[in-house]
């Protein structure tokens, strides 16, 4: 027999979801940081050109992969709010309140939002570590 999953447990799912996207927002805002914090220390002589470079290609590595995980777990997010809305709808014990919030998306273009933000995040990183490349 097939059992339809209740709303409870497709809330606790996106729940456990949420929280690992968070930690891997906050792993990358942790890099982002430390590596500006080394940029700015490295100011008064500047980057050579090979740490410089390094630097940068390591980030934008760093930056694809963490990017790749964040797009995984926000479209199955996603995913799974598109299930509670339907299920929510379908549900009558709900109240009226409870209903219209939980038939309706937490952001709009939740996806298309998260992938610019990173990438937009990515790019001014590298340039401020481009700009601190001495010669």
């Amino acid at each position: 027999m097939e059992r339809i999953m209740k709303i409870n447990e497709i809330i606790e799912i996106i729940e456990k979801l949420e929280t690992r996207n968070n930690s891997y927002w906050n792993f990358y805002t942790i890099v982002i940081i430390a590596i500006c914090g080394w940029v700015l220390s490295q100011k008064s002589e500047g980057i050579s050109q090979n740490s410089g470079y390094a630097i940068m290609f390591g980030k934008a590595l760093f930056d694809f992969m963490n990017l790749s995980v964040i797009y995984g777990t926000t479209s199955r997010i996603v995913a799974f709010e598109s299930e509670l809305i339907v299920a929510a709808k379908n549900e009558p014990s709900i109240g009226p309140k409870l209903k219209e919030h939980l038939t309706k998306p937490f952001l709009e273009h939740r996806l298309k939002f998260t992938i610019l933000t990173h990438l937009f995040m990515d790019i001014a990183v590298l340039i401020f570590i481009f700009m601190g490349i001495k010669g």
